[in-house]
């Protein structure tokens, strides 16, 4: 007769038996430890530059000489601030349009895609996905030549004529009276000669 091989014991036995010698001797905080290092590195580089910062607001310091406790008065300086609320406006404007509606729209679209039945579909998702395959080095690239030298928007001022762009200049300066709207006294030098590009025949380039 041959002899009876041992009995096997049950999946869920052999688990359980699993598990506990795993966690035989170690001990609760043993994930914890896994942690730490990086914790540590948080904790050093982020925690504790944020911790001080708050002290410091706390404070009115030049640095120099001995720092003195003004409590909440940083703070209250900086709400009656009119260019800080206005920074504020800016970057609240700049996350609904650019963050909030485009999620939400995407969402739409997303939807109208999902459920309705539209002819070209693939062609319609194609043309929606194609800005995430679209590598950031060929935005660069194209933009680089749109505002290079001879790109598409210096050939289009050197058509219309450097005139032109004085006078679109003058007239941005005149209404919002903004430093970066005020031409260069290159340009007036240049329209003064009337070297005014292609209209003329003459400007920063040779047309012969």
């Amino acid at each position: 007769m041959a002899p009876s091989s041992p009995s096997r014991a049950a999946p869920s036995e052999r688990r359980s038996g699993v598990r506990h010698v795993v966690s035989r001797g170690h001990g609760a905080f043993t994930p914890y430890l896994f942690v730490l290092p990086a914790f540590s590195f948080y904790a050093a580089f982020i925690l504790f530059p944020l911790a001080r910062a708050a002290q410091f607001s706390l404070f009115s310091w030049d640095t120099i000489s001995p720092a003195v406790f003004v409590g909440f008065r940083n703070y209250l300086d900086l709400a009656r601030n009119e260019e800080l609320r206005s920074s504020f406006v800016h970057a609240f404007v700049l996350i609904f349009f650019y963050a909030v509606m485009p999620v939400c729209v995407g969402l739409v679209i997303a939807a109208i895609l999902n459920r309705a039945k539209v002819r070209g579909m693939t062609f319609f998702r194609t043309v929606i996905f194609l800005p995430q395959v679209i590598a950031m080095v060929v935005v660069a690239v194209s933009w680089t030549r749109v505002y290079s030298t001879d790109g598409s928007i210096n050939a289009l001022l050197d058509l219309v004529g450097l005139d032109t762009s004085l006078a679109i200049l003058d007239a941005l300066y005149a209404e919002y009276a903004d430093a970066n709207f005020a031409p260069v006294p290159l340009l007036r030098r240049m329209v003064s000669a009337r070297l005014l590009g292609r209209k003329s025949g003459a400007g920063f380039y040779s047309y012969s």
